[in-house]
């Protein structure tokens, strides 16, 4: 939980600041996130590093934003800038 919270701000809204039912569950239903994009977000907690591909590049576009993961995103649009320019 501490990972997830440090590292995204739905996360962090949810289990800090809003006092959400979320907040006291052992397991939470995230609509919208795929399981290949949250495979993607945890990686990317965990490492540091953001494996875009072809086959997951919209999946975990959909995680990152929703979930707000900010670095992760600023990641995400350096490389698309650098792909279109």
């Amino acid at each position: 939980k501490c990972l997830l919270i440090a590292s995204s701000d739905y996360f962090a809204a949810m289990m800090l600041r809003s006092g959400m039912l979320e907040s006291r569950q052992e397991t939470i239903e995230l609509k919208g996130v795929s399981a290949q994009g949250l495979r993607g977000v945890l990686e990317f907690i965990y490492t540091g590093e953001l494996h875009l591909t072809l086959g997951n590049i919209v999946d975990l576009l959909r995680a990152v934003s929703h979930l707000q993961v900010k670095y992760a995103l600023g990641q995400y649009n350096s490389l698309v800038f650098f792909v279109i320019t």
